[in-house]
């Protein structure tokens, strides 16, 4: 859903950043978007790389005028058998 959405900006001359865990996804993903693409490996779920990234992100020049969150959760047990505390460390 992501690469799609990435597809469709870029195709209106936006200028898209993707973050992924995949270096070789990430890869394919700005070979096949070409100039109008940047992508960027970070581990999403470890908090020390997000920070990096949030301050890599903020000394950027340019204006990040969209955010698409298309990230998928999977929880580590079905939903309605964990406790909160679970919830919370899954979706916080």
């Amino acid at each position: 859903m992501g690469l799609e959405i990435a597809r469709q900006l870029a195709k209106t001359g936006h200028h898209v950043t993707l973050l992924g865990s995949s270096a070789a996804t990430l890869e394919a993903a700005e070979t096949e978007l070409g100039t109008l693409a940047e992508a960027r490996k970070v581990d999403l779920m470890n908090f020390a790389a997000v920070q990096a990234l949030t301050g890599e992100l903020k000394a950027d020049s340019r204006h990040f005028s969209k955010l698409v969150n298309a990230a998928g959760v999977f929880p580590p047990s079905r939903l309605w058998s964990m406790t909160l505390s679970i919830i919370i460390a899954t979706w916080a």
